[in-house]
């Protein structure tokens, strides 16, 4: 029997997919710290961040920054908004729940969206998942393409723990910025931030696969209105999308979920 697929059972699985933090400590003369926790184990949709940190991104804003890999976008989220990590590199469905469940974080950069241009479903599949496959299969592989359901939610987002942000928005803005310069890497020379990633996390993943992985996030990197700078627009449809889903059963005003006066523009 054919399976049909819908976009509430899209975003239904995909909400099921994904959800320990220290606030950072300051002294006076050295660089401030901050954690960040990924909803996954290393892969090549986490480049740019391992690229802020190899080419020194993070340095330059005068921050010691410990990228941590994850379990789920739960956890991920969780740990944000108790205060184990500062921020959190997460799927924006798992952001949404959770600041719908009274977690305190929002989202202070979204840096890639599914957006039309995704080839499959979950935001963990297209850049890795799907490259495994592919490459296990020696073959190219038929896609379904969301664009034909009409689904087009944000993807990733950078979330940030809200207590640090009112505490301290000197980091938060030194971090969005360090990431954003990753993330402009990545776009100029996917070649040399694969070698990056490569030279990190070739033995456990494999050149190729980190490669298919990059070279699949780029064209998925946000860059309207500007690298990383959320809209209005693309936020509103995303939550009508979940609400149609039933993942949410209401809006909340925008302010409640993302900003972007941490960005550089």
């Amino acid at each position: 029997m054919k399976q049909e697929f819908t976009r509430r059972s899209l975003l239904q699985g995909a909400a099921t997919i994904g959800m320990g933090l220290s606030l950072p400590s300051f002294s006076a003369g050295a660089r401030k710290k901050a954690t960040l926790r990924f909803n996954w184990t290393a892969k090549g949709e986490f480049t740019p961040f391992y690229v802020a940190q190899e080419m020194g991104f993070f340095k330059e804003q005068d921050l010691d920054v410990e990228l941590n890999e994850g379990k789920s976008g739960t956890q991920a989220v969780q740990v944000v908004g108790t205060g184990s990590d500062t921020f959190g590199y997460v799927p924006s469905i798992q952001v949404v729940q959770g600041i719908h469940q009274g977690i305190p974080l929002k989202v202070v950069g979204t840096f890639v969206f599914l957006s039309r241009r995704l080839d499959i479903m979950a935001d963990i599949f297209v850049a890795n998942d799907f490259v495994v496959l592919e490459a296990r299969a020696k073959e190219k592989l038929n896609m379904l393409r969301l664009s034909d359901l009409d689904f087009d939610p944000v993807g990733y987002v950078l979330a940030a723990n809200r207590s640090v942000m009112e505490r301290d928005p000197d980091l938060v803005r030194r971090f969005t910025r360090a990431a954003q310069k990753g993330f402009r890497y990545v776009l100029d020379d996917p070649k040399a931030a694969i070698a990056i990633m490569t030279k990190l996390y070739g033995a456990r993943l494999g050149a190729e696969i980190i490669g298919g992985q990059v070279s699949r996030l780029v064209p998925l990197i946000n860059r309207e209105p500007a690298l990383g700078v959320s809209s209005d627009g693309a936020w509103q449809r995303s939550l009508d999308l979940l609400r149609e889903a039933g993942v949410i059963d209401k809006k909340l005003a925008l302010k409640e979920y993302f900003t972007n006066d941490f960005l550089q523009t």
